[in-house]
């Protein structure tokens, strides 16, 4: 369980950080 917890966080600060990099091209 606690794997999956640290994938999902992993997939969220990627996805955080896409978001941020999006956002300054803009």
């Amino acid at each position: 369980m606690k794997q999956l917890f640290s994938q999902y966080n992993e997939v969220m600060g990627a996805s955080n950080e896409t978001r941020r990099a999006f956002l300054l091209k803009n």
